[in-house]
């Protein structure tokens, strides 16, 4: 029994022990690895504690065994003492205590969170406490009288019969065992078992042992053991050099294979080493370490040279990172390292590539821009010039052999055109402008510019657009009309037949800006399925054979694509063959802020429930003015015949509300237009409608008949918004009233509303200073011509003029440099001439590098009629008119009165054309006796000289080269020549202009249509 006492206590002793063991284990010694994961070591700790518990354990049991042999001996004294004096009170206590004792270590080692067990000298269990069986899922009488090797796998159950058992017995102890024991579900788990032998009166000697159930432990060593080797292969085989050195020396601690390949050590070689024992230069390294770790911040060097072991100096782009510690300090460095030798040498090369390909580029945009100017040169002087000859008096096969001349060099230009955009899209020197512009304008200039095209095949051109539409917008108006033009003039190609229509309508608008979405539909010949895709690539065409009956390279539908998606839209096309195409595209354009987005020269208040007659057979045509006549606020009504239309309109005078205007179609089946209006003169009800009569191609002796007929305007399809609402205004006689009502209103009669400007033409080419300044003559401008900028800036000492029609290339002054001149004086004066730079180049960054230096604008080469005349409108309605300026054209008058001059001749156009020639002549020979005279300071001379030449110009009544000739005179008659030369010089400018004026007004009257 005391034996017994023995042993409970010192499995007591053992239990706390335990406790205190498992409890201090918690406190594992931290350590942070240079990647910053946290590992835990317990071998040190674990092995520290087991050794004080068994020593703690072994002295405690020693001292406790003699102990209670000691009071055994004492008992069995005071036992043989008591058989003699027996004490049954004492006896009973001593028992009691056994008792209670006993059953408090029982429960001690039962309640024990531990596991415990008991085996004898076999192995065999003889006691198990309650977390044991928690734990392997036993209940005790499935356990005890088993052996030990019953719950173990093969493996420990080896080792522990040969090993750890025999050593258990020798050694009264064992420490840290690790076993796997298998639960009753079959689970494996791994534990620790410390043992302790003794001696038990019951059992013999026996192994009390505390079981450590460590299967979480094991898994996340093996678990850390796996991401460690993991995180080492993966550093160890990265395509980039990684080092770690430590903080306090700067050793290297870690040194990848790459590392090995950069620098030409290997890892041994390295390892625990500095940079000063490896590289020449350390010292900067050093300094780069030592900045990282004392801010604790990331560092990068874009690239520094190192001199490596095998490979000489290479160029290294590095990254450096800290480490930091438990105690926020840093602790380790990380270096990333990257060889860039190569590439540096590639960007290098590239650079140098580059280099030569911007100056190829260069060398390319100048000699495109030089081709530009040599070629549009020559076209210049072919296409005006043609213009200019088919406005003579011609036999119909000359006039045949010219208008194919025209038709072939315009094609031509459009090739040059196209291919010139083409190459500056390739070369990525193509860019839009932002300007404001019209854009019912812009789309009816794009109509206008292929009309005669659609008109010589007899084809209705028609447009519509919404008035809901905004009219100025932001964008690059010269590449939209491209666009159309080129949609355009492509739909009227492939249509031999019926009508070529423009639609816009709103695909989306957002704050500033609008999306439009243009159709251009025709009803041609329509395109295969197959080939639709293909049409919009550069030089592919629907039908690419040689024996093809439609021509072209096909760049225009490209160049198109590239524009639209550079305006942000996209272009599509819906076609079937034998019903006609449908070409889409959509455009983003900025919107226009202010009050007003409509430009209308009158009020169109004044037309208000105006009634309005539209005589019309295309359906589109009369869908498209309605709608117009309409938004004005007028009360349109529109049919489709002559028949129909001579009801109508005694219907509406029956009912006493008839028809105050009748818009009338020319090109009419049945009874046309001017049969229509014959018809309604010989009505005495409807004579006094005011007529206007709109045609899709012009007819010689048209103007005549419209006289004759009493129709007021007279004008051709397509006509811009604008133009209608002037030629409606002039038609009903709403103008001031000390304005003459013309008897006819035309296109021409309208821009001679005009303000007349004075032009400086500074041109080198005789070609374009003739076709220039014969255009803007025959408008009414007054133009002097400069050979270059030196001799422009001579003539601007002595006189003042409007406007500057400068080209850019010329010799011994060009463009640019004469307007730095000019600018530089106006900064003293205070002035500013509108300067328009004129130039055959038309590279990417011309029209902003005229603008750069100092020019109002930019004309291209070969000159469109039209858009110099619109550029200079747009200057007159621009510009404010000085009082003396307009006290000067109140007095100039008409360098010709026409009327008077076509009663002289009788209305004899040979007879004009005769005495035109003759004039034309002789003029020169006069002009220069005159001259003669005055350089001489011959007054006799002068006055007979002067009064000659007066008289050849009164014949014409010229009145402005009239009174100059007659002033000469006059100082020639009464002997006072002081200003005999600039008398002179004013004669001879008013000659050169009435000269040009007989040459248009012989032409006008030639073509049969007045201006």
């Amino acid at each position: 029994m005391k034996n017994y006492k023995i042993v409970l206590l010192s499995v007591l002793l053992f239990i706390l022990i335990c406790l205190f063991k498992v409890a201090f284990e918690g406190l594992f010694i931290q350590q942070k690895s240079f990647i910053g994961e946290w590992l835990w070591d317990v071998s040190f700790g674990s092995a520290f504690l087991a050794a004080i518990s068994a020593s703690v354990f072994l002295v405690f049991g020693i001292f406790l065994n003699g102990h209670f042999q000691k009071k055994a001996l004492l008992d069995r004294s005071s036992s043989s003492a008591s058989d003699k004096q027996p004490n049954s009170t004492e006896y009973l206590k001593t028992q009691d205590f056994s008792r209670v004792s006993d059953e408090r270590l029982r429960h001690i080692f039962e309640k024990s969170p531990v596991m415990m067990h008991l085996i004898d000298e076999n192995g065999t269990f003889r006691d198990v406490n309650e977390r044991w069986l928690e734990v392997m899922g036993y209940s005790k009488d499935e356990l005890l009288g088993h052996n030990v090797s019953f719950v173990m796998t093969p493996g420990s159950a080896i080792a522990s019969r040969t090993e750890v058992l025999p050593r258990l017995w020798r050694n009264g102890a064992v420490r840290d065992v690790p076993y796997q024991y298998i639960r009753k579900d079959g689970t494996v788990i791994d534990v620790l078992l410390d043992s302790v032998a003794m001696n038990d009166p019951a059992w013999g000697r026996v192994s009390l042992s505390t079981v450590r159930n460590i299967t979480l432990r094991k898994r996340a060593e093996e678990e850390t053991r796996k991401t460690k080797a993991l995180l080492d292969s993966i550093i160890q085989n990265l395509p980039t050099a990684v080092f770690v050195k430590e903080a306090d020396q700067l050793s290297f601690v870690l040194w990848n294979r790459k590392c090995e390949q950069l620098y030409g050590y290997k890892a041994e070689e390295v390892i625990g080493k500095t940079a000063k024992d490896l590289f020449r230069e350390a010292d900067k390294f050093e300094k780069q370490d030592r900045h990282v770790l004392s801010t604790g911040r990331f560092l990068e060097i874009q690239e520094q040279d190192v001199a490596t072991r095998h490979d000489g100096v290479r160029t290294l782009h590095s990254k450096k990172v800290p480490i930091i510690g438990v105690n926020g300090k840093a602790s380790h460095l990380v270096g990333i390292s990257e060889d860039i030798t190569e590439l540096k040498v590639a960007q290098r090369n590239l650079i140098s590539a580059r280099e030569a390909a911007e100056q190829a580029s260069r060398a390319k945009s100048s000699f495109l821009a030089n081709m530009s100017h040599e070629i549009r040169t020559p076209m210049n002087g072919v296409i005006g010039m043609t213009e200019l000859a088919l406005n003579t008096d011609l036999t119909s096969e000359q006039r045949e052999y010219l208008e194919a001349v025209k038709i072939s060099a315009e094609s031509l230009l459009r090739l040059i055109n196209d291919i010139l955009d083409f190459s500056k899209i390739e070369a990525g020197k193509f860019e839009l402008i932002e300007m404001d512009f019209s854009l019912r304008d812009s789309v009816a200039n794009a109509m206008i510019a292929v009309s005669m095209q659609a008109h010589s095949k007899n084809l209705e051109l028609v447009c519509h657009i919404p008035p809901q539409i905004p009219d100025i917008l932001i964008g690059d108006p010269g590449r939209l009309n491209q666009i159309l033009i080129n949609l355009l003039g492509n739909a009227i190609k492939f249509t031999q037949k019926g009508e070529v229509a423009v639609d816009l309508q709103v695909d989306s608008e957002s704050e500033g800006y609008i999306f439009l979405h243009f159709s251009i539909k025709d009803t041609g010949i329509g395109i295969p399925k197959d080939k639709q895709e293909k049409i919009f690539k550069v030089f592919e065409q629907a039908d690419g054979s040689t024996t093809r009956k439609y021509g072209g390279t096909g760049l225009g539908l490209a160049v198109s694509l590239q524009l639209v998606q550079m305006m942000g839209g996209n272009i599509w096309l819906e076609s079937e063959v034998g019903s006609g195409s449908t070409f889409h595209f959509t455009a983003k354009l900025g919107i226009k802020q202010g009050p007003s987005r409509e430009n209308f020269s009158w009020d169109i208040s004044m037309f208000k429930d105006l009634p309005v007659l539209i005589v019309d057979d295309n359906a589109t045509n009369r869908f498209i003015l309605k709608e117009i006549l309409d938004y004005w606020g007028m009360k349109p009504v529109a049919v489709e015949s002559a028949i129909e239309a001579l009801g109508v309109m005694k219907r509406a005078r029956q009912d006493e509300q008839p028809f105050v205007l009748v818009i009338l179609d020319h090109m009419m089946p049945d009874i046309d237009g001017f049969e229509l209006a014959e018809r309604m003169n010989s009505d005495p009800d409807l004579s006094g409608v005011t007529k206007i009569m709109l045609t899709s191609a012009g007819q010689r002796g048209d103007a005549y008949r419209c006289v004759d007929l009493g129709i007021s305007a007279y004008c051709t399809k397509p006509i811009k918004q604008s133009e209608l609402l002037d030629i409606i205004s002039k038609a009903l006689n709403k103008v001031p009233t000390n304005e003459i009502k013309p008897t006819l209103v035309t296109r021409h009669s309208l821009r001679e509303r005009k303000r007349f400007l004075k032009v400086l033409l500074a041109e080198d080419n005789v070609i374009n200073q003739r076709l220039a300044s014969t255009i803007l003559q025959k408008r009414g401008h007054m133009v002097a011509i400069a050979e270059n900028g030196k001799e422009a800036l001579q003539i601007l000492q002595n006189g003042r003029f409007d406007v500057i029609l400068m080209d850019v290339q010329m010799p011994e002054m060009d463009g640019f440099q004469a307007t730095m001149a000019i600018r530089e004086k106006e900064k003293i004066s205070g002035e500013h001439i509108p300067i328009f730079a004129m130039t055959a180049h038309a590279m990417s960054g011309d029209r902003e590098k005229c603008l750069a230096e100092g020019m109002d604008g930019y004309i291209s080469k070969p000159i469109n009629a039209e858009e110099l005349l619109e550029n200079l409108d747009k200057l007159v309605s621009q510009r404010e008119v000085t009082y003396e300026e307009a006290a000067y054209n109140a007095e100039r008058g008409e360098i010709v009165d026409k009327a008077l001059l076509m009663t002289r001749v009788g209305g004899d156009t040979a007879l004009l054309d005769e005495l035109v020639q003759l004039f034309l002549k002789n003029s020169p020979e006069m002009l220069s006796a005159v001259k003669n005279a005055v350089e001489h300071g011959n007054a006799e001379g002068i006055e007979k000289t002067a009064h000659s030449l007066k008289g050849s110009v009164g014949n014409f009544a010229a009145e402005r080269a009239f009174q100059a000739a007659m002033k000469l005179e006059t100082m020639g008659r009464d002997g006072k020549l002081r200003h005999a030369e600039e008398a002179f010089t004013e004669l001879e400018k008013e000659i050169n202009l009435f000269k040009d004026t007989l040459i248009s007004l012989r032409n006008a009257h030639f073509s049969g249509i007045i201006h």
